[in-house]
């Protein structure tokens, strides 16, 4: 069994939440976070940061997170910090086009329809952390040491 990390990021304004529609095969057209996962030597904060511009075309700060997500697939475990961020810059016209179709914002009652009506990817974990969210239950990141130990450092 691996265990592969990766990253969840949510990107909030004030009572919407930004979500994505999927271009891969296995998922296409279906909506959820911006999500990825780490590359070789990169960190959780760096890989939510890159992840949300090839995704969104936003450039963002991670700002706090809802907690870890762990799921088990493929006979692999997977881990997922859920970090919430700003945007700093960027638009939705800078995203890697093949990353997403589109990137549209939605309320807690579209997400929640969206479920009910199959059109997203994740349903269960997209309608947890959700509300999660709109319940104010996100945590400092103060308490991941995310250190480069990349070579020269």
């Amino acid at each position: 069994m691996k265990h592969h990390i990766g990253v969840i990021i949510i990107i909030k304004d004030r009572d919407r939440i930004l979500l994505i529609q999927e271009t891969k095969p296995e998922c296409h057209g279906k909506w959820c976070f911006p999500v990825g996962h780490t590359e070789p030597n990169e960190t959780t904060f760096a890989a939510a940061i890159r992840e949300a511009k090839e995704e969104t075309g936003y450039d963002v700060k991670v700002t706090n997170t809802l907690g870890l997500l762990t799921w088990a697939m493929d006979d692999n475990l997977r881990s997922a910090p859920v970090f919430t961020a700003d945007i700093t810059g960027g638009s939705p016209s800078e995203r890697l086009i093949n990353e997403s179709s589109s990137v549209e914002w939605f309320t807690l009652d579209e997400i929640q329809n969206m479920a009910a009506s199959g059109q997203l990817r994740f349903p269960r974990s997209t309608l947890s952390i959700a509300d999660r969210l709109f319940k104010n239950q996100t945590y400092s990141t103060d308490f991941i040491l995310d250190i480069d130990e990349g070579q020269g450092s």
